[in-house]
């Protein structure tokens, strides 16, 4: 991209006489930049390492040191608004689709997608260098992002998703005349599935459920005797683990539900939650060992500091 060209889509004000006239690319990654890069300065501190290795010019905001007479330095009122410029741009002029889903939805998209027809991004600064160098043709991305974009989500027609059997952690449904049987998703969310699968049959993306099960959101972890993780559905003992606070309320409405016969235990450490209970890992092990309970709703930690030492299997 020319230096001209750059100067009047960001409305950037040139502070130097500079010797080059265009960039091979435009990075916001200090670690990513090559001989001849545009360096877009998130990170002042970085300008030194940026210019050392290579950087064509400097897009900054404020007051910085002009080290370097000969290289294109770039000033601009707000460096948040001229990354959103330059996004906006390379999606309008390369006339990509862009799909606005939640966070949740978009982590389920990576596991679920085998298609480099797609591409998915939760930042600016990733689809910036992927926009400029990448010939792309649907971007998947959070609904803020788009928001500050001020770009519209593309709209998807949806096709039925039939539920025909369902359990707390498995799903078995038909989509476009496809049975799919007992998937590792529970029926509290097969509408964020039923939104991707519609992307997918409106793209003809490729797509599999090998690593669905690896999805972060109400993930059930069957425990042994010594609270040590074995196969799905092998114990009626399960600790449910979730990564997003936003989400816990609605994971114990459903378990409250869907499981009334069950005794169920409610934790969290970090969120304020009605019906959980605070704690740190000392003492829901505590609990847990000496408590008797089908399901543990729990917001995230490491589920294998959760299994009993040699110790412990004396004590409990």
């Amino acid at each position: 991209m020319n230096l001209s060209s750059v100067l009047s889509l960001i409305d950037g004000e040139l502070v130097s006489s500079p010797k080059i006239s265009s960039f091979a690319s435009i990075t916001t990654n200090i670690g990513h930049i090559k001989r001849g890069d545009l360096f877009i300065a998130l990170d002042k501190t970085q300008i030194v390492d940026a210019i050392r290795a290579g950087a064509y010019g400097v897009v900054f905001t404020g007051w910085t040191q002009i080290s370097d007479s000969e290289i294109a330095w770039i000033k601009v009122r707000d460096i948040h608004k001229t990354l959103d410029q330059l996004i906006r741009f390379f999606i309008i002029s390369k006339n990509i689709d862009v799909i606005a889903i939640d966070l949740p939805t978009l982590e389920l998209a990576a596991l679920l997608f085998q298609s480099n027809r797609v591409h998915i991004y939760r930042d600016r600064s990733s689809m910036l260098e992927a926009l400029y160098s990448q010939p792309l043709s649907l971007i998947l991305a959070p609904e803020h992002l788009l928001k500050s974009l001020a770009l519209d989500s593309v709209q998807i027609p949806s096709k039925p998703l039939n539920i025909v059997q369902h359990y707390l952690f498995e799903t078995s449904f038909v989509y476009d005349d496809v049975y799919y049987q007992r998937m590792r998703i529970s029926p509290l969310f097969i509408d964020k599935l039923h939104r991707l699968l519609d992307i997918a049959h409106n793209y003809l993306l490729h797509y599999s459920f090998q690593k669905v099960e690896e999805w972060p959101h109400f993930r059930p972890y069957f425990l042994d005797n010594n609270f040590r993780v074995c196969e799905f559905g092998k114990s009626e003992r399960v600790v449910i683990l979730e990564s997003d606070c936003t989400l816990l309320e609605r994971e114990h409405q459903y378990l409250q539900k869907h499981a009334p016969w069950a005794h169920k235990l409610f934790f969290t450490h970090s969120c304020i939650q009605d019906g959980f209970a605070q704690y740190n890992l000392k003492r829901l092990r505590e609990i847990l060992y000496n408590a008797t309970f089908n399901y543990a709703l729990c917001e995230h930690f490491d589920i294998e500091k959760l299994a009993k030492t040699q110790e412990q299997k004396r004590l409990f």
